[in-house]
């Protein structure tokens, strides 16, 4: 990965990757059991490779999420009906208040 964004990107993924080293530091006894402790207490993961591997889960990441996002509007929009239930429920549970959609 070659410019300025990438360059930044490897940059907060180091920092990121240094923080969890200092959590599994502080909290030996009962780091959790998240996917990148399970990294971290890998000996035969070197620091580049826990790089490479949160750049891979937050870029697969924003890519599923994405697609599921395109996915649920193009049905929505296939299926009028059902787009009139969905939102038919969410006025039911949030009424008038819609703006708990932001917080």
């Amino acid at each position: 990965m070659d410019g300025i964004a990438s360059k930044k990107l490897i940059h907060h993924i180091d920092t990121l990757v240094k923080r969890f080293m200092q959590l599994l530091t502080d909290k030996k006894e009962n780091p959790g059991d998240n996917m990148m402790i399970f990294m971290l207490k890998n000996p035969a993961m070197s620091h580049q490779e826990l790089q490479d591997n949160m750049i891979m889960l937050f870029i697969g990441g924003h890519d599923t999420t994405a697609s599921s996002i395109w996915t649920l509007f193009y049905y929505l929009a296939c299926y009028p009906d059902i787009q009139w239930q969905a939102q038919e429920e969410v006025m039911e549970v949030l009424g008038d208040d819609i703006d708990q959609t932001v917080k």
